[in-house]
């Protein structure tokens, strides 16, 4: 059964509503708990313009650089609208900057909602 245009766009919204389900929906992955209550908060502070900061600890593999890059993939998202950038700080240009860089353009590529809305611009700044 095909879905109407007001279908689709009802469908969109609700996805969109949420970044757990954003993610879900769009990039294939269920986030662990601990994963979606850092996406959620992070994501209400930006909304709501609250300009809290976040220390996200996680285990070594526990998916602490997978939920980064399907947080920046929503917020990309629900800002498409709008001209927005995302500055990414990390400690060394090899490995983290390339691996987080590398995974948030896996991330993109994969999500069957914005893979064809992006393009990667690497510019890079030394002092």
């Amino acid at each position: 059964m095909q879905q109407t245009d007001k279908e689709q766009y009802e469908l969109v919204k609700q996805i969109i509503a949420d970044p757990t389900v954003f993610t879900e929906y769009a990039s294939k992955l269920k986030l662990r708990s601990y994963q979606a209550d850092v996406i959620r908060a992070v994501t209400a502070s930006i909304i709501a313009k609250s300009g809290l900061s976040f220390v996200v600890m996680f285990p070594r593999q526990s998916g602490k650089n997978e939920t980064q890059a399907q947080l920046e993939t929503y917020l990309l998202t629900i800002c498409i609208q709008f001209p927005v950038s995302i500055v990414k700080v990390s400690p060394t240009w090899k490995p983290q900057s390339q691996n987080a860089m590398d995974r948030l353009q896996r991330t993109l590529e994969g999500n069957i909602l914005v893979k064809n809305l992006w393009r990667f611009e690497a510019s890079i700044i030394f002092f």
